[in-house]
């Protein structure tokens, strides 16, 4: 009886060993497995390669229209000044680059046509006077039926020809700034001023003391650069995105940052057969610290979309082949960290945030450090 008993409770015995030695092995096998997925980081390591854990965040991303133009003056933004008459250069007082008002004199003409022209207008001015006596002495016996319609109407026509001439003259020498009162009188003026016609910087400058020069000849450019506008083109497949108003960032040539900003203003109706492109206008927005010049070549690009989208940092996405994916902490044991890759698709980026589809599910990824951890 008693060895029945104990040969029982060796069976028994080694029934639940067996049992426990098969959970056992099972337990080992999932952790095992688990163990295979996640990646372990040390707090050591956490803190060493300066790790940080985040959430998706909300940021806006841009469509845009890449393009290029130039920078150029609006229409009344820039002047060409030349002379009214020939003669010859004897003052210059500017210079290229100087900031000049509207009025300002750039530089003196004397001028023989101009003499000529001051002696015409005197003539004119005494003649008219005669004109202008015999017309109120045969309009007063016109009117008294003792003149002949015939005689009125000759002194008419001539009273009106003079005075049209008078006036002609004397707007002549009042746009060349002169005084026409002092003319009449008999003070007659050797020189006139170049003056400038806008505000601005002188652009271009070409005038050289002693210089005859001729009506077609230009002696000074002036350019407003409050007034400056972007001047771009546009290719043909994205001339549907644009609508007036949207905003554009660009840079002047050499700049490697798009830092300057303008405003659509203008859409054009041609497209170059030769480029496939239309020409746009838009308004450059002010700034105090930087000075546009007229001509700059531009690289530009146009705002057609804004949305604000789920993102996270661009530097947490890692790709692998044809694939991307994030690091996500699965748990916590201790002060150690356990990884698990978690893979997504991107979408638009703006540089520092990358776009992502999904965000409910993704928390505490690994945002930062994540240049040092395995790919494989």
């Amino acid at each position: 009886m008693k060895s029945k008993q104990l040969k029982n409770g060796l069976y028994l015995a080694i029934f639940l060993l067996a049992s426990a030695c098969s959970h056992s092995t099972s337990d080992t096998e999932i952790d095992a497995e688990e163990a295979g997925q996640l990646l372990k980081i040390t707090a050591e390591e956490f803190e060493y390669n300066k790790m940080q854990t985040g959430m998706p965040v909300k940021q806006f991303f841009e469509e845009t229209i890449n393009c290029t133009g130039f920078i150029k003056a609006e229409t009344g933004g820039i002047a060409q000044i030349s002379s009214p008459v020939s003669g010859i250069l004897s003052s210059i007082h500017c210079s290229l680059g100087d900031y000049v008002k509207k009025g300002q004199v750039l530089g003196l003409i004397s001028s023989n046509e101009l003499i000529l022209m001051q002696q015409e207008f005197i003539e004119t001015s005494v003649g008219l006077n005669q004109v202008k006596a015999d017309y109120e002495r045969i309009k007063i016996l016109y009117d008294d039926n003792i003149a002949a319609k015939k005689e009125f109407l000759a002194v008419v026509s001539q009273y009106k020809t003079m005075t049209a001439k008078y006036n002609s003259l004397k707007l002549r020498l009042e746009n060349m700034r002169l005084n026409t009162e002092k003319i009449e009188k008999g003070e007659l003026y050797a020189e006139f001023p170049v003056a400038a016609s806008i505000s601005g910087h002188i652009s271009k400058q070409n005038m050289i003391l002693g210089q005859y020069v001729e009506p077609q000849n230009r002696l000074t450019e002036i350019v407003n650069v409050d007034k400056l506008q972007l001047n771009i083109s546009v290719f043909e497949s994205d001339i549907n995105k644009l609508k007036i108003g949207q905003n554009i960032s660009f840079n002047v040539f050499g700049e490697k940052n798009f830092s300057h900003a303008a405003q659509l203003t203008s859409i054009g109706k041609t497209i170059d057969t030769d480029t496939k492109a239309i020409e746009c206008l838009a308004k450059i927005k002010a700034e105090k610290d930087f000075s546009f010049i007229n001509q700059s070549y531009i690289e530009a690009r146009i705002v057609v979309d804004r949305q604000e989208k789920n993102s996270i940092p661009t530097e947490a996405i890692i790709k692998l082949g044809d694939e991307y994916f994030v690091y996500v902490v699965e748990k916590k044991e201790g002060a150690d960290y356990f990884l698990k890759k978690h893979t997504l698709i991107p979408g638009k980026t703006n540089g520092s945030f990358t776009e992502i589809s999904e965000s409910a599910d993704l928390k505490d990824i690994l945002i930062s450090g994540v240049y040092n951890l395995p790919v494989e």
